[in-house]
């Protein structure tokens, strides 16, 4: 079974930056920006604070089934419905 859900378009140096300014590691800022593009791929949106949780919650769930890292949902208080 194939799927073309569409393409990812990612600056690395953005990321770079982001992470140095925000002082996060940048693996995890490269695989949150990959969980968050597959969740617009898939139709999520964040135009509200409702979507923006709910999109959260897709994030998390795409950083534990592709990239492995183990996130814990309840440290964010996010309701999954």
């Amino acid at each position: 079974i194939e799927f073309d859900l569409g393409d990812l378009v990612i600056c690395t140096k953005y990321i770079e930056r982001w992470s140095k300014q925000n002082n996060v590691d940048w693996i995890r800022r490269f695989q949150r920006v990959i969980a968050h593009g597959l969740c617009h791929l898939i139709g999520c949106k964040h135009e509200n604070k409702t979507e923006y949780e709910k999109m959260r919650v897709y994030e998390e769930i795409a950083l534990r089934a592709v990239v492995g890292t183990k996130y814990s949902l309840e440290s964010m208080k996010l309701k999954v419905d």
